[in-house]
Formats: structure tokens, sequence, C-alpha cells
């Protein structure tokens, strides 16, 4: 199978997912051939050396947003045809008019198919959002199957794609091992062990990360005395990240000593950032499928939730679920999990079963997509 993979551009945490993904399904399917298309194809560059991989530059006539409307309505259809490739694999958005070669695309971020009222919180405006979602929904249309992280994503994209359209379900893994291999030194002016219950939130800053609240419930921790343990925050942000409107409270939390801002961890990081946590507090208003709750159960570290559908779905009984909108009850939620040896070992046991669900490594993720598109090219034989 000739395989062209469409990334046009991105990054991010599930930039990272996405090479795993792709390394894992090169080792596992030595005959197959992946072309991997992309505006900045240097992302890519640890592939450079598998033999069944090629990066390919994604060059376009004119530069732009015009550029990258050529590229969805002629370019990509083009380049599929020039390589002869059997399926075009698209992440998010691919080609927006239906062509002759099959097209499978994988949606991962949520704002591509929730409802149209979470796109304020999308980091680059509302408008732009709006106008991404209307393209990646063409993409669904001229698509011949979708895959998604989640049940709730499945049905987002039925709705939107029509129930005529096939979507699969194909989760992530976590190789703990990624994150034991070499573990450099965590980032932040202090190393030691801090002292407390010490929670933790893997997050790049964006609005629907709902940092905000979660400093404003550590604030109102701070100020309170009636409580035994002293419970601190480890977040992988910059203070540089918050609104000015957050740093000055940031900053006197830091002082403190309730809170540690440790910059953003590597892979190899990881794993020594979730040995110092005792929990982890994930506030976030909107997922797919997010790391760093499976990375949370994988590490056995009980888990503090959003009380939202993905986050329920996702974690079932191994958290413990509040409003991510409300200060006080994320607070009141921190402190239940910090002062309650019972509940949290509660938790981390129904964690460990939870992820018995879940793929221990990339190459049956792989299996899974290969089959997709391998139905596909079935289904539908064309040449774009």
């Amino acid at each position: 199978m000739k395989i062209l993979f469409n990334y046009y551009a991105g990054g991010g945490g599930g930039l990272a997912n996405i090479r795993r993904l792709l390394r894992a399904y090169a080792l596992a399917f030595p005959a197959d051939q992946l072309i991997v298309a992309s505006k900045n194809p240097a992302q890519f560059s640890d592939l450079d050396g598998l033999p069944n991989v090629d990066l390919y530059e994604i060059a376009l006539p004119i530069g732009g947003e015009v550029g990258r409307l050529w590229y969805g309505f002629f370019g990509l259809r083009k380049l599929a045809s020039s390589l002869g490739v059997d399926v075009v694999w698209s992440m998010n958005l691919g080609s927006y008019i239906r062509g002759r070669t099959p097209q499978v695309t994988s949606i991962n971020n949520a704002y591509q198919v929730y409802p149209l009222s979470v796109m304020r919180m999308h980091p680059a405006g509302w408008l732009r959002a709006a106008v991404m979602r209307f393209f990646s929904t063409l993409t669904m249309f001229a698509s011949d199957s979708i895959v998604v992280q989640t049940r709730i994503m499945r049905d987002q994209a039925i709705r939107l794609a029509g129930r005529g359209k096939r979507v699969h379900v194909v989760a992530k893994a976590v190789e703990v091992s990624d994150f034991c291999g070499g573990v450099d030194a965590m980032q932040g002016e202090d190393d030691s062990p801090p002292a407390g219950f010490v929670f933790g939130y893997v997050a790049t800053y964006f609005p629907h990360k709902n940092h905000e609240r979660l400093i404003e419930a550590l604030e109102l921790l701070s100020r309170r005395r009636d409580f035994g343990p002293v419970v601190k925050l480890l977040a992988t942000i910059d203070l540089a990240d918050l609104p000015p409107r957050l740093r000055g409270v940031a900053a006197r939390l830091i002082d403190s000593g309730l809170l540690s801002l440790v910059g953003w961890q590597s892979v190899s990081q990881l794993g020594e950032f979730y040995r110092r946590l005792d929990a982890v507090v994930i506030p976030s208003l909107l997922e797919s499928l997010s790391s760093a709750h499976i990375e949370a159960m994988a590490f056995g570290k009980p888990i503090l939730a959003s009380d939202l559908p993905y986050a329920r779905e996702l974690c079932g009984d191994a958290a413990l679920y509040v409003d991510p909108t409300n200060p006080n009850q994320l607070s009141e939620g921190m402190l239940a999990i910090a002062s309650d040896a019972l509940r949290r070992r509660s938790l981390v046991h129904a964690g460990s079963e939870r992820m018995k669900m879940f793929p221990s490594d990339w190459r049956s993720i792989a299996g899974e997509v290969r089959s997709v598109l391998s139905d596909s090219i079935d289904g539908r034989p064309r040449a774009m």
C-alpha cells in the first residue's frame, strides 16, 4: 500500500503522538510506503531514517491562506495523482473535494466537530476557528472514512458528516517506557522534590485548558488555614504564558511555595515529572482524547477531573469530578483527594483497571488505522 500522509501544518503535544503512530506504522508494515507531506517536514525528521518513509515538503504556487485554499481544493488531489498513491490519509484538514483516490481523515482536534459554542475558547479566535471548522467539515464530506479517538467525537462527526459516513473510533496508546528511557533534569529553578501534597497539570497554555480557574482555586486554598495538607501545584507552563491579570496572583502563589511553573516538559522529562506528583488535576473544558488523563492513570496517580462527558468517557471511576468553571469546587476537590488516602487508593486502582481498555503500544493502533485505510481502498479505488 502506498499512502500519502497529509499534515499541512500544526504542532503542540498531539504532534508527538502522530510521530509515534507513523513510526509504529512504518515498523509494523515495512511493505507499505508512507509519504509524509507537510509544510514543515522537519517536524518529522525522526522518521527520515526509516526505509519505507519519505518526507515531502508541500510547496504552493501562492502563499498565505489563499495558498492553503488552493491546496485543499486542488493541490492535494494533484499531489496524490502525481505520486500515484493508493490512499490519502489526512490529519484534520485534507482535500475539500471528493476525488478518485480514497481519502481517510483523522480528526483529533475537538474544535473541528464539537458544537459551535466552543469556538469562543479557540486561541486563534472565534472567527478563525469557525472557518477552519467549515473546511474540516468539507474534508469529512470528501472522505471515504473518518477516524476519531472517542465515542463522543464519533457522535459529533456523524452529526456533521451524516449517518451514512463511516466513522471509526481508534484510541491512542501510552507507552510508559517512552518516559523512562532517559530522564533529563526538569526545567525550573528548584529541582528538589516539593514538600506537601503535590498536584500536577500537564498542559500547554490555551483558553480551554482552564489554567485561570485552577490558579483561582489555588489562591482560595492559600487563604485557608483549616486544612491539614499543604496543597501545591506544578504546572507545565511559564509565567509569561498567563494573561497579565493573573500574573500577579501566580507570582504571589509562587513566592508562597504553593505554585511552581516548570515550563513545557519533553517526553524524556515526563517520567520524572509524574514521579514528583501525588495526584493530577485536569480542569480542561474541552478535549478529544487527552494524553494527560491516560498518562496519569498509567503512572498510578489519582485524578481530579472536569465533570464533563469527555472526561467521564475517558476516566470512568478513576477520577473525582468537579465543575471546572467553579474555583470553589476545584479547591474542595483538591482537598478531598489530598486528605483522603482511601479515596486516592480507590481512584488509582480504578485507573489501573481502566488502562486495560487502552492499547499498551502504538503498533496495535497502527494496525487499526491500516484496516481503515485498506477498507477505503477496497471500497472505492480511484486516483485523484
